[in-house]
């Protein structure tokens, strides 16, 4: 059974809660502030996820870690995407809710505001599951359309 820890990633003078599960030599953490993402997976301390801190830092978009892209993966073309929504979506440019943090699992939700409506007219429900155990990752994305 994987363990949970509470930390902070604290860089250039930015700072972001992280959540990681821990599950013998292998560990995987979560960003919920920064789009949800997972930001690290590591085996007995080694790096798989690239993580570009200065883009990470910054309030564009980070390109690294591994991202939610919602409601489209690709530019925009017809149809719910004729607003003004940007390549990739909207959800790894938001702070997601932490739904649940325990040993099982950390759950990370994403529900409309008012820039979401703006971009993107819609409702909808996401909710992001990240598992651990041993070497496996498990990243699971349930898209509720709530409209």
């Amino acid at each position: 059974m994987a363990k949970l820890t509470e930390g902070v990633y604290e860089k250039y003078g930015v700072s972001y809660k992280t959540l990681t599960l821990t599950d013998g030599d292998y560990a995987l953490t979560v960003t919920p502030e920064k789009g949800g993402m997972a930001t690290s997976f590591t085996k007995a301390g080694e790096e798989y996820l690239w993580l570009r801190d200065k883009n990470f830092e910054s309030t564009d978009r980070p390109r690294c870690g591994v991202p939610i892209l919602f409601p489209n993966c690709g530019k925009p073309d017809g149809g719910a995407a004729d607003h003004p929504i940007e390549v990739h979506g909207l959800a790894d440019l938001l702070p997601w809710q932490v739904k649940s943090a325990t040993e099982d699992a950390i759950e990370l939700s994403l529900t409309p505001n008012g820039l979401t409506k703006f971009v993107y007219p819609f409702d909808f429900a996401l909710t992001m599951r990240y598992t651990l155990a041993g070497s496996k990752a498990g990243l699971a994305l349930t898209v509720k359309n709530t409209g």
